[in-house]
């Protein structure tokens, strides 16, 4: 994925073992999404914020802890921000991205995706499943994407939307993809209730066992996977 996908990754962001593969994940979702704030708490560390409209790998801030994890990343569309991709053009970019991974590589094809969603996206319901169905339409990625529904941990329980996990539900079982899951999680270290459970479904979904190490050794949530794995 060299052409459309710009691979801005250097040093930190680059595997230091060149012969030990890395995992790569597709981060979708709106500009307000929370995505950002999420990956800096999956893997413990900040990134270069990305403002192009179109995907980049992420490049994170160097740091001593080990990081061998491809994010491919864009700045999110929110039809009301005159600096973001509308939907329409957010999906645009999206099928180039869905294109260059059907050519790639097998090493460079994307391992996972995590769709970003923030209860308040309830408003713009139909174009987040809009989103959702196209890349669940691309056989070789619709049992690798995971809902992640970024609950804020610090907002009372009165005044969550649980609704929405529930209409997300819904709406995937209507839909002839059954791969797809939801995981909720709240701002915090451990990403609770459903972190370690996203951590697992990611590792899974990985299967090759250095792909599953490299993963697993540079998040920050799950001290048990790494343990599993030696890393700890």
């Amino acid at each position: 994925m060299d052409q459309q996908v710009t691979d801005q990754t250097q040093g930190e962001g680059k595997n230091k073992n060149p012969e030990m593969p890395i995992p790569n994940i597709l981060l979708l979702g709106a500009a307000d999404s929370g995505k950002e704030a999420f990956v800096k708490q999956v893997f413990g560390r900040e990134f270069q914020r990305v403002w192009d409209i179109g995907f980049h790998a992420a490049v994170p801030i160097p740091s001593e802890e080990p990081f061998s994890v491809r994010l491919i990343d864009s700045h999110g569309f929110e039809q009301l921000d005159g600096n973001s991709k509308s939907v329409e053009d957010y999906c645009k970019a999206l099928d180039a991205v869905l294109e260059q991974n059907r050519k790639a590589a097998a090493a460079q094809k994307i391992h996972a995706v995590w769709y970003c969603i923030s209860p308040s996206s309830e408003k713009q319901f139909e174009q987040e499943l809009t989103i959702l169905w196209k890349i669940c339409g691309e056989e070789s990625l619709r049992d690798r994407v995971a809902v992640v529904v970024l609950q804020d941990g610090t907002v009372k329980k009165s005044r969550t939307n649980p609704s929405l996990i529930a209409s997300l539900k819904d709406a995937i079982r209507t839909k002839p993809h059954d791969g797809m899951i939801a995981f909720s999680v709240c701002s915090g270290p451990d990403l609770v209730p459903d972190g370690e459970k996203l951590i697992k479904w990611t590792a899974d979904k990985l299967q090759d066992e250095m792909l599953q190490e490299a993963f697993v050794t540079s998040q920050a949530v799950s001290l048990r996977a790494k343990r599993r794995m030696g890393k700890a």
